[in-house]
């Protein structure tokens, strides 16, 4: 069971989960009268290439030199990273969702569960694409030689950040946007120093080497997508 802001790790099939551990400060920031949160799910869908290099490599990459998450700002260097590391595949983007919700006490709810719900709303999806992927092909699927092994790939970021992101006014279903949306949030994550952001969970799929998703499989399991 994944437990909010506690100091962990936690491998995902094709994602990982980092939270930090949560400070008598920080809890009474998130309940404070009148307090702002911002909780957002941002999805980008790329064209890959398991022969070449690859955004499903980069982000475990990634996931390895931050597996020591030990503070806010280590979560807000993950969240950074992977959004500059989207930025630099601008030309292999094909599809985008984002759904963001502003909370305060007037909402009547939790930061935490809203966080959650769409935390685990993606991975079931990542764990329905690569169980259907076992049976089709094999989870041992691999590459040989240099034949190319081309795929649908998909990497969800789902974000709990202090006070009003602008991420949600300025997205726009256009290569444009997204553009903007991954430079604001990565300019967001490091503000005052990456106090800020309350949770991250990045996840991806495929993550098995080898592994294909296909066109009508990526339609059918993100039906949300919307082509740019």
């Amino acid at each position: 069971m994944l437990v909010w802001y506690a100091l962990a790790v936690m491998e995902l099939n094709g994602g990982y989960d980092f939270l930090v551990e949560r400070g008598s400060k920080v809890r009474k920031g998130l309940v404070e009268l009148g307090a702002l949160t911002t909780v957002l799910k941002l999805q980008v869908a790329l064209d890959a290439d398991w022969e070449r290099a690859n955004i499903m490599e980069t982000l475990a990459d990634i996931a390895a030199r931050h597996s020591q998450m030990k503070s806010r700002s280590d979560m807000a260097a993950l969240l950074s990273a992977t959004s500059l590391e989207l930025l630099k595949r601008r030309r292999c983007w094909n599809s985008v969702a984002c759904k963001g919700e502003k909370l305060n006490f007037m909402n009547n709810k939790p930061t935490e569960t809203v966080f959650r719900q769409l935390a685990l709303q993606e991975q079931s999806k990542v764990t329905t694409v690569d169980s259907i992927l076992a049976g089709a092909i094999g989870m041992d699927s691999r590459f040989t030689g240099s034949k190319a092994v081309y795929t649908q790939a998909v990497v969800s970021l789902v974000v709990a950040l202090r006070g009003s992101s602008e991420v949600i006014s300025k997205f726009s279903r256009s290569e444009a946007g997204l553009a903007e949306c991954l430079q604001t949030l990565a300019a967001e994550a490091l503000t005052d120093e990456g106090e800020n952001v309350l949770a991250v969970e990045v996840l991806w799929t495929p993550s098995e080497p080898g592994t294909v998703i296909s066109q009508r499989e990526l339609i059918e399991d993100y039906p949300e997508l919307i082509r740019i």
